[in-house]
């Protein structure tokens, strides 16, 4: 009889068949120096170990936080495969051994500014869909708007359509040079999966019929690869999108307890060896506009490559010509002038793909690399009242990057006649006032190379979220269908690379 057995232990570790421990949940942490945190603590460990470990870095008393440059010194030595826990870019930098003063020298010598002043005079779309609505700017997509994309993709015959997928590896891969990576938002570790059942510990089911299985062995973080973000996801004040009450954040759910199964059909294969998987009673998630309504609907319509790296980017001395530098910010007018020079005309209701040619750096080895990858000075698009406005008037329903924020993570904005800091602006214009959804983490580097190769960069874009109620965001693994004026037997379209060959 065929059996399935979980493969982790009650203390947290991988076990071998033998029950010898083999892989710590908090790779790369001397256990000696660890043993006194629980690997399955989801609270931030005490004030002396958050100073001095960061899961995937170990002792961090070595860094010198005196100065601006401690903060890349952090980043530079961080391993990606477990990367900080925290809620924020600076709780998770203090986490790794920072001072606040050196994260503040960091950032630009201006003061804090205020995101509720910021954008009040500019538009919502609250009640516009009604004051029950959770679905937001999605709902400007239906049949003329997918008809679009569909003509786009078919308008060169059936002998000249081209496909592309746009998520990056949920469990990240391993470089040339051996490391595993993976672009992560500070705070977020990505998922590791594990085999619970294999040919090594399965026997045959009735008939003779064999089976491989896997379930994730450490946190899954919904936003922990390229992901759509739910409207609820980012707000400020005490409202989130359509004016719901931020305490609907913290909505629960309760659950009846239930006993492991066991499966009579499949030759009575129970389920064994889970006694660290204890019963989940209650969980609290978002009870208002979370991740279920796109996960339901879908995202299906008309899409633009606005290929800013390229148009933009590099320049014939550099390794790559079509990539923007740390800190760039895109803007309403750098968007328009690329545009115009692919000769693409961006239409009411399109889904905007913006790409920037950063996230790429995080796979490469450090000789490959044009710049290094860090998380928080990534090229992305800045807030204007301008822009805001025009999303608003063309009826915008979604935006995606190949960055881990769509904008530049900290902006310097005018307010009130001053300079003043404010990090992520947009994701409160977009997702909390307008229900404008935001997707992070694409991978756009083959569609980007195969709309340059044809010069069309509109197509059939489709996606949807992984259903997981109450959630703040989910995967997300958008498919393009377009139209190419490239002959496969030439070799371009069809010579496609994988994700892991960058």
């Amino acid at each position: 009889m065929p059996v399935l057995v979980c493969v982790l232990s009650g203390d947290g570790h991988h076990s071998s068949k033998n029950g010898d421990p083999t892989m710590d949940r908090r790779p790369n942490v001397d256990d000696a120096d660890s043993s006194d945190i629980d690997s399955n603590d989801t609270e931030h460990p005490d004030s002396t170990d958050a100073t001095r470990y960061v899961d995937g870095i170990g002792d961090t008393d070595g860094i010198d936080d005196s100065d601006a440059d401690g903060i890349d010194k952090a980043l530079a030595g961080y391993d990606r495969r477990s990367f900080l826990r925290g809620s924020s870019a600076v709780a998770a930098l203090v986490a790794a051994g920072m001072s606040p003063e050196a994260i503040a020298a960091a950032q630009p010598d201006v003061p804090e500014g205020d995101i509720e002043e910021l954008l009040e005079d500019l538009p919502d779309n609250w009640g516009k869909w009604g004051d029950d609505d959770e679905l937001g700017a999605l709902n400007y997509l239906g049949s003329e708007q997918m008809y679009d994309g569909m003509h786009a993709a078919m308008r060169k015959g059936r002998e000249n359509v081209a496909g592309f997928t746009l998520q990056v590896p949920m469990t990240g891969f391993e470089n040339p040079d051996g490391e595993i990576q993976d672009p992560l938002f500070p705070g977020r570790v990505v998922g590791r999966r594990d085999n619970v059942a294999d040919a090594t510990n399965v026997e045959p089911a009735t008939g003779g019929m064999k089976f491989a299985d896997d379930k994730f062995v450490t946190t899954l973080f919904l936003q922990g690869t390229t992901h759509l973000d739910a409207l609820a996801h980012p707000w400020y004040g005490d409202h989130l999108y359509n004016g719901f009450d931020a305490s609907t954040t913290h909505t629960e759910r309760e659950y009846a307890e239930t006993e492991m199964p066991t499966f009579d059909g499949l030759g009575g294969v129970p389920i064994i060896g889970c006694e660290s998987d204890e019963p989940v009673e209650e969980t609290f998630g978002l009870g208002k506009a979370d991740i279920s309504g796109p996960a339901e609907q879908g995202v299906m319509g008309r899409g633009v490559l606005l290929d800013v790296g390229r148009a933009m980017g590099g320049n014939e001395e550099d390794i790559y010509d079509d990539r923007l530098a740390p800190e760039t910010c895109i803007s309403l007018e750098d968007m328009h002038e690329t545009a115009e020079e692919q000769g693409v005309e961006i239409e009411e209701r399109d889904i905007l793909l913006i790409r920037t040619g950063s996230i790429p750096r995080a796979y490469e080895p450090p000789e490959e690399q044009d710049a290094p990858w860090n998380p928080l000075v990534e090229p992305g698009i800045c807030f204007s009242e301008e822009l805001v406005r025009w999303v608003d008037d063309m009826e915008i329903p979604f935006i995606g990057a190949d960055n881990i924020a769509l904008e530049k993570l900290n902006q310097v904005v005018e307010q009130n006649g001053e300079d003043v800091l404010i990090t992520n602006p947009l994701h409160g214009a977009f997702l909390r006032d307008l229900g404008v959804y935001i997707s992070e983490i694409l991978w756009l580097e083959e569609l980007g190379a195969q709309c340059a190769a044809d010069g069309i960069y509109d197509f059939l874009f489709t996606a949807a979220p992984l259903y997981a109620e109450m959630s703040t965001g989910a995967p997300i693994n958008p498919t393009i269908v377009k139209a190419s004026d490239v002959d496969s037997e030439d070799g371009d379209e069809g010579e496609r690379t994988s994700r892991t060959d960058v």
